[in-house]
């Protein structure tokens, strides 16, 4: 891409609505996703999350992970005879598919990312070519042993064994950081999205700093002590990138009363950055956690959560 065009991103739309429906899901029901969050939230790795407006969002973050996680569960869930997106250009009848294309293969190429595929990953192991057809008891051999075709009963494994070195290789890392980019692409407009989301990312935000013991001294701890004995992030600058997002996403409006605020700044119509989650209650200094309120909208709201306005500008008039 011309150096030009450095601020503009590729989107290919690849399964992005997939899985933006699976972000936006565990947002709006955290509870029904607990066990997962769990494991993608909790833990000492979990200030990965709480760098101070970083350009890779906590969305971004987020997204990167649940979608390796469904490429994941995709590997060992229901098989597809999945021929390549290059067969089904080619045209070729589904009886002359001769190996079995994962879903994080079809991404791969989808994108076109250099990566190791799954004959290739056999081939340099030595291990004995599958022969024709195999991908039709692939799914007895996943769940129990394939009277037809014993054989195949390693399968499984060995598609574990190569999505880990895909993982290892940083391969799925660069895939899942491309299509959480489409995701923050598709999310980021959704304004609704956003509150449930740093809701959920609140409480786990809350859940962390009270384990954590934030040395006041220290002023680049991104913690700070409340008179009551708990934690939460210290508060960041707004940068200029992220009032620049913020404004574009509102359109230059008032994200509540909808005012326009325009260029032309007054007393009142003047435009304020807010934290839509307050760091009181466990909000992250995040591009996604910002809102453009005008001065009488913020004064009004105060340290409150505020559910947001579901009004947004035509994109032409009715």
């Amino acid at each position: 891409m011309p150096k030009d065009f450095k601020d503009l991103i590729e989107i290919q739309h690849y399964d992005t609505y997939h899985y933006a429906r699976i972000v936006d899901a565990m947002a709006r029901d955290p509870m029904a996703y607990m066990h997962d969050l769990s494991e993608m939230l909790s833990g000492d790795g979990f200030d990965y999350f709480c760098e101070p407006f970083d350009k890779v969002s906590a969305l971004h973050k987020f997204a990167s992970i649940v979608i390796d996680r469904t490429f994941d569960e995709d590997l060992l869930g229901s098989p597809t005879l999945a021929p390549s997106r290059s067969q089904v250009f080619a045209g070729a009848p589904l009886y002359d598919y001769q190996m079995h294309v994962l879903p994080v293969e079809n991404a791969f190429e989808a994108l076109n990312l250099p990566h190791t595929t799954f004959v290739e990953f056999r081939s340099a192991r030595g291990w004995p070519a599958l022969k024709p057809g195999f991908e039709r008891h692939l799914y007895h051999a996943r769940r129990s042993p394939c009277v037809e075709c014993p054989q195949h009963e390693s399968l499984p494994d060995e598609y574990n064994e190569y999505f880990g070195e895909l993982q290892l290789t940083g391969e799925v890392e660069e895939l899942c950081d491309r299509l959480a980019e489409e995701v923050f692409f598709v999310l980021f407009a959704n304004r609704s999205f956003l509150y449930d989301f740093n809701h959920m990312m609140a409480s786990y935000v809350t859940s962390y700093a009270s384990f954590s013991s934030p040395d006041e001294v220290d002023p680049n701890s991104i913690f700070t002590s409340r008179k009551d004995g708990s934690s939460r992030l210290r508060r960041a600058d707004t940068p200029d990138w992220v009032k620049t997002a913020v404004e574009f996403r509102e359109r230059g409006r008032c994200a509540n009363c909808k005012v326009e605020l325009g260029t032309l700044r007054t007393p009142i119509k003047r435009a304020e950055f807010d934290h839509m989650v307050p760091l009181a209650e466990g909000g992250l200094n995040d591009v996604t956690n910002i809102q453009l309120l005008c001065h009488i909208c913020n004064n009004e709201k105060g340290a409150q959560v505020l559910a947001p306005r579901l009004l947004y500008e035509r994109w032409y008039p009715a």
